[in-house]
């Protein structure tokens, strides 16, 4: 005859912890796979299209037509970029980074697409992600004595 307790496979506290690690393991993966789910999704400026059938207009009146049209916003310095330019664009259901291309062709422009914030800048000018600063110190107290195992 084979006794069970509460601690051995057969008894009831064994099988309510094995249903609870089942529980846990099931509810990881859903949260993993959900949040997977959630970052795989495309952005804004990957799936939008803008049509536009636009000659002999300002680039300025062109950014703000494709404002008007879709969800994009510019940002760029009047002095620094050449809008009053004339341009002619003729764009059917094509992605903006197509359109800005075409755009800035044999210009000394570049530009960055943020999901829906586009910044326009010279070529010669640094891009907010292309920005990089060397920082270097050193790490103190109240008292001014260095903090240890502290770096920057």
């Amino acid at each position: 005859m084979k006794k069970f307790g509460l601690y051995s496979p057969g008894g009831h506290i064994y099988a309510v912890i094995k249903k609870g690690l089942i529980i846990m393991k099931i509810t990881l993966l859903l949260i993993l796979i959900s949040t997977f789910n959630l970052l795989a999704t495309d952005t804004y400026s990957q799936t939008a299209r803008v049509s536009l059938n636009l000659n002999q207009i300002s680039l300025k009146q062109t950014l703000k037509e494709i404002e008007r049209s879709s969800e994009f916003y510019f940002l760029y310095n009047n002095e620094l970029v050449d809008v009053e330019r004339k341009v002619d664009i003729n764009a059917d259901n094509e992605q903006i980074n197509t359109i800005l291309d075409h755009l800035f062709a044999n210009q000394d422009v570049k530009y960055a697409v943020y999901d829906r914030q586009i910044v326009i800048s010279p070529a010669n000018m640094p891009l907010p992600q292309d920005v990089q600063r060397k920082i270097s110190g050193k790490v103190t107290d109240a008292t001014g004595g260095a903090l240890p195992g502290v770096t920057v």
